[in-house]
């Protein structure tokens, strides 16, 4: 077992080595409000970061950024998970099995999942192009 630090918001569970199954928002123990929030979306954050290095995967020029509520540790339980895949130059397949890591165990939990997969120029020439994803870049965390 690894022991996380806890965060004031809530605490951060003990959680075992290894991708974890998909998080529970009825599993979620804190007050109801902003405290319960950040504690679904530390879950969150957890079973992501278990899942982006599953199985010895490559993950050196990946930055996988939490978008909108999110971001802003405001996910309440039917809240979409808006995430942003910033990459260099990575293979497509390669991508595709990051995004399936990431996506289908939040999918297969019922959880409503937004994905956008981009290298840091096609992100900052979509952000230039598009007024709403250049607004949707503004709440954003690593």
């Amino acid at each position: 077992m690894v022991s996380k630090p806890s965060d004031p918001g809530g605490a951060v569970p003990t959680i075992p080595d290894g991708p974890l199954p998909p998080p529970d928002p009825t599993d979620v123990e804190a007050p109801v409000g902003p405290q319960w929030c950040r504690a679904w979306t530390h879950r969150l954050d957890e079973a992501l970061r278990s899942w982006i290095g599953a199985g010895g995967a490559r993950t050196t020029g990946l930055a996988v950024v939490a978008m909108g509520s999110y971001a802003r540790m405001e996910v309440c339980p039917r809240s979409d998970i808006d995430l942003l895949v910033l990459h260099d130059r990575w293979k497509d397949e390669d991508l595709q099995d990051l995004v399936q890591r990431l996506c289908y165990p939040l999918w297969d939990a019922g959880l409503q999942v937004g994905y956008a997969v981009h290298t840091t120029r096609s992100a900052v020439k979509a952000a230039g192009d598009r007024i709403d994803t250049a607004t949707a870049l503004m709440d954003r965390r690593l």
